[in-house]
């Protein structure tokens, strides 16, 4: 996956995107990043877009303040 930022409040996020079809969202679990996303990336080759941010506090977008949660998060996924 390549990787982008995107500005969010309190920094940026860190985002994986591969593909070149309709874009689809990925939000990966508490204790994953982006790159989990990868093994699906690779199963629908082109036929879709995988955008897949590293959320609020974790992989490359570990850095960003908090407050985490749901709610913060998807305001994040908003922004992506």
């Amino acid at each position: 996956m390549e990787t982008f930022e995107v500005p969010v409040e309190g920094g940026t996020l860190t985002v994986g995107r591969q593909g070149s079809g309709p874009v689809v969202l990925c939000a990966h679990g508490i204790t994953a990043n982006h790159t989990s996303w990868q093994p699906l990336a690779d199963a629908v080759g082109d036929r879709v877009t995988i955008v897949a941010p590293d959320l609020r506090g974790r992989g490359a977008s570990g850095t960003l303040p908090g407050p985490y949660g749901m709610s913060t998060h998807a305001r994040d996924l908003v922004r992506v």
